[in-house]
């Protein structure tokens, strides 16, 4: 018994010397950033600027979907929903009750990387539309998206995480910023 457990002590300490092999040769992933297509989602205040009662902050929660060109330049798709309260009339003529605003963007988004750091400058068009409407009879309006923020791609190789600043400027005298963070997957 005593030589059983001697034989099995040492195939055990040999065994855990070349541990590092045990169950093969594994070669390390390349700490790279996935570049490709992404999907992504962000969340933060809404703030509804211009003629308008609305309280401030409401909430937004944006999803985006991706496509890298270069490494300096992507195409996103932007689709932002957003909810303010804002008093019944004769308290504020735009706005009545509760505010759902939905915003669709395509936007160029330029990003300069500094190692894992890519701040970035996103421009594009799009369409909002709310209930209730913004004007008397017409609550599609177009916008222009303008951003900037800082993506950080992390060791997960395929996730990055975000924050941003994002400007709507709507067609009427009404606009939105927001401030979010968020959370992106390529690839």
């Amino acid at each position: 018994m005593k030589r059983k457990l001697g034989l099995i002590g040492i195939i055990f300490l040999l065994g855990v010397s070349k541990g590092d092999n045990l169950f093969g040769e594994f070669e390390r992933v390349p700490d790279t950033i996935e570049r490709g297509f992404s999907i992504g989602a962000d969340f933060g205040p809404l703030f509804i600027t211009g003629d308008t009662k609305a309280s401030n902050p409401g909430f937004q929660l944006a999803f985006t979907t991706g496509i890298d060109i270069f490494k300096y330049l992507s195409i996103e798709g932007i689709y932002t929903m957003g909810i303010n309260e804002a008093p019944p009339p004769p308290f504020d003529n735009i706005l009545r009750g509760g505010v759902n605003t939905f915003f669709f963007n395509i936007a160029a988004k330029g990003q300069y990387p500094i190692g894992r750091l890519y701040p970035f400058v996103e421009f594009g068009p799009g369409i909002i539309y709310s209930t209730p409407e913004y004007s008397p009879g017409e609550n599609k309006k177009l916008s222009f998206l303008m951003a900037g923020g800082l993506e950080y791609y992390t060791y997960l190789r395929h996730y990055s995480l975000y924050a941003k600043a994002t400007y709507h400027l709507v067609t009427i005298p009404i606009d939105a910023l927001s401030l979010s963070a968020g959370l992106k997957y390529t690839f």
